[in-house]
C-alpha cells in the first residue's frame, strides 16, 4: 500500500470528504488507479486510510481524487503500509475502521431528504437519474 501525505490538518482533511491531490506532489513512483486504497498523512502527522475514487487530470500530471476514511493508529497504518498477511482478527479490525470511516463521510453528508414514490420510480428507469433533456 502507497503512502501520500496531504498538507491539510487533521480536521480539514477529515471534513473534506474528497481531497484532489497531483501526482507530482505524492512522491510515488507510479500513477495510483481508481478503487486503490492508500493511507495519507496530514500535516499533524495524523494517519488516514484513503481511497481513489477517480484519476482526472491532464495526462501529464494524473490528479488523484482521494476519499479520505476514518484516522488510523498507528499500528494500523503499519500494517497496511507493510503489506503483510493479516490474521483473520486484524482483518476484522481493519474492515470495521474502514467502515466507520465510511460512516462518518456519509454523516459528513448531511441529513437528505426522502424522495416520494411515483408511478415512474415503479418502471426500470431509476428516478434519481435525470435525463440531459429535463430541466433539473
Amino acid at each position: 500500500m502507497e503512502l501520500v501525505h496531504i498538507r491539510l490538518t487533521a480536521a480539514d482533511l477529515v471534513g473534506s470528504g474528497v481531497v484532489v491531490v497531483n501526482h507530482a506532489r505524492t512522491g510515488l513512483g507510479r500513477a495510483l488507479d481508481v478503487g486503490q486504497q492508500i493511507v495519507v498523512t496530514d500535516q499533524d502527522g495524523e494517519f488516514h486510510g484513503a481511497t481513489v475514487v477517480a484519476v482526472g487530470g491532464d495526462g501529464v500530471d494524473p490528479e488523484y481524487h482521494l476519499r479520505i476514511g476514518a484516522r488510523l493508529p498507528l499500528d494500523l497504518a503499519a500494517q497496511r503500509l507493510a503489506d503483510v498477511d493479516l490474521t483473520p482478527d486484524q482483518a476484522d479490525l481493519h474492515a470495521v475502521v474502514d467502515l466507520l470511516g465510511e460512516l462518518g463521510a456519509l454523516l459528513r453528508l448531511g441529513p437528505r431528504e426522502p424522495r416520494p414514490p411515483s408511478a415512474e420510480s415503479a418502471g426500470a428507469e431509476d428516478p434519481r437519474v435525470q435525463d440531459d433533456d429535463e430541466p433539473s
